[in-house]
């Protein structure tokens, strides 16, 4: 595998219904970062907490974004390609490729989660983006079959997010929402983070858009 990852099984029994909640951590971070956001869902959920392959600072990050001496399409593309095979293949040895998928990712793991709900919208039965934003290149590909399905959409952004403005969040969020996402967003008086209001939003989202 190219990805180290964590996989865990609710206490409960798994049904067909179960979903998969697949998560990517930020820059300088791992797979254990956002693991305990998933502790509010109000139901038994598999978690797959997916970490970077690339060590950054004391931790890890899917890619570097340094985009002097290649574009964000040769940087970031066959990360999205890659993270999506691995997802399936992990999935797959686990017999769990037909379970709903909600996809959850954190600044750098929030842009490949909007990458991945644009390039692959039926894959997914839901897409969090917290404090990220969508690569022009991934915008230029996305369909205008408004009879395709696409996921629910919630996106976090922090009011005060000295690398992600609120307007980035905004432009996301109208962008999707233009283009037959049912999208709600959210702005928390914080910086470049997962406001705690946020965590309670997400658990009330989840129960009327998702499952």
């Amino acid at each position: 595998m190219k990805y180290q990852y964590e996989l865990l099984y609710p206490k409960a029994k798994v049904t067909s219904k179960t979903p998969v909640v697949i998560t990517m951590h930020g820059m300088g971070s791992n797979f254990y970062d956002l693991r305990p956001l998933l502790e509010f869902f109000d139901i038994p959920v598999i978690q797959l907490h997916l970490q970077g392959d690339i060590l950054f600072s004391n931790g890890f990050a899917f890619f570097d974004p340094d985009f002097s001496q290649q574009t964000e399409d040769e940087v970031i593309g066959p990360v999205i390609t890659a993270v999506y095979r691995e997802i399936n293949a992990i999935l797959g040895e686990q017999g769990l490729e037909a379970q709903p998928k909600l996809v959850l990712g954190f600044s750098q793991g929030a842009i490949l989660t909007a990458s991945l709900s644009v390039v692959y919208p039926r894959w997914m039965s839901g897409g969090i983006i917290l404090s990220g934003r969508l690569p022009t290149f991934i915008e230029k590909t996305i369909s205008d079959n408004n009879s395709e399905k696409r996921p629910p959409i919630f996106i976090s952004q922090g009011k005060k997010d000295p690398l992600f403005a609120p307007q980035i969040g905004q432009n996301l969020a109208k962008f999707m929402q233009e283009h037959g996402y049912d999208v709600t967003y959210r702005e928390y008086l914080i910086g470049h983070g997962v406001h705690p209001k946020a965590i309670s939003d997400l658990r009330d989202w989840t129960k009327g858009k998702v499952w």
